[in-house]
């Protein structure tokens, strides 16, 4: 049996796949914002945090069949969490 997400009608195996060309984007960008905080557990955390985010972003923009650029949506799911983070004083500004 094949999940779908959405109305996308794509199964999420191909999903998983295509997500994969984002995922070393996320990561790369996460490793360095979040490079400032002290525990590398924290910011282990964190990285994992912007990597769920930009899955969210990326299942968005799938079902409303909108182009994406890996490079633009790590960018946008890292600040995402890094505004998070700051707020809550967990990362240095």
């Amino acid at each position: 049996m094949t999940a779908t997400i959405a109305c996308t009608r794509a199964p999420i195996t191909e999903l998983h796949e295509r997500f994969q060309y984002v995922l070393p984007a996320v990561q790369a960008e996460g490793h360095t914002v979040f490079s400032s905080m002290r525990s590398a557990e924290d910011r282990e955390d964190a990285v994992a945090e912007a990597t769920l985010t930009a899955w969210k972003k990326f299942l968005r923009a799938v079902t409303e069949s909108v182009a994406v650029d890996p490079a633009d949506l790590a960018r946008r799911a890292v600040a995402s969490v890094a505004r998070r983070l700051h707020r809550q004083s967990l990362l240095p500004a």
